[in-house]
């Protein structure tokens, strides 16, 4: 087959942590289904794995719908999990002999969970009037990770850091 490949832009898809969620790849009902079907998915950090060849899925709570007839070939994906599901899936379509790519579409999949409660340090601070302080607020996890802002007197203050220095 000399077909060209067929590929979309990156798309983004939000889901919270434990929601079920459908990955839609779609293609063409001619010429590109000639070819073998599979997802892969690729996490922070590199990890590389196929999730899905084909009809046949290689995690529990995975699933595909496949339908040559329509141009579908989705992954469903039951119980999303940060650790799991957080990543970047391809759907591709290979060309049998030539091992060509037909068709790419990609997915970064975010999972979206809460981070813990904001932690500030020093708890008791001993503060002495007139005389600057430091105050930290930190939180553990998060997706995507929490934004702190610093608020002196209902004002915004000009500061993105996690910790900053009060004047009086």
């Amino acid at each position: 087959t000399n077909a060209a490949l067929l590929s979309k832009a990156t798309t983004t898809k939000n889901a919270r942590e434990g929601e079920n969620v459908v990955l839609e790849c779609r293609f063409p009902n001619s010429g590109v289904n000639e070819g073998k079907w599979y997802w892969t998915r690729t996490k922070p950090g590199g990890k590389y794995d196929t999730v899905a060849f084909e009809e046949q899925t290689f995690n529990a709570g995975y699933r595909v719908n496949y339908d040559k007839r329509t141009g579908i070939y989705d992954l469903a994906i039951s119980g999303t999990s940060y650790e799991r599901d957080n990543g970047v899936f391809e759907c591709r379509n290979v060309a049998k002999e030539s091992g060509a790519y037909l068709h790419n579409s990609t997915t970064n999949l975010v999972i979206l969970f809460e981070p813990g409660r904001p932690i500030l340090t020093p708890m008791l601070p001993n503060l002495t009037e007139s005389r600057p302080f430091d105050i930290s607020c930190a939180s553990i996890g998060g997706s995507p990770p929490p934004a702190i802002q610093w608020f002196k007197n209902g004002i915004l203050e000009d500061s993105s850091a996690n910790s900053i220095v009060y004047e009086p």
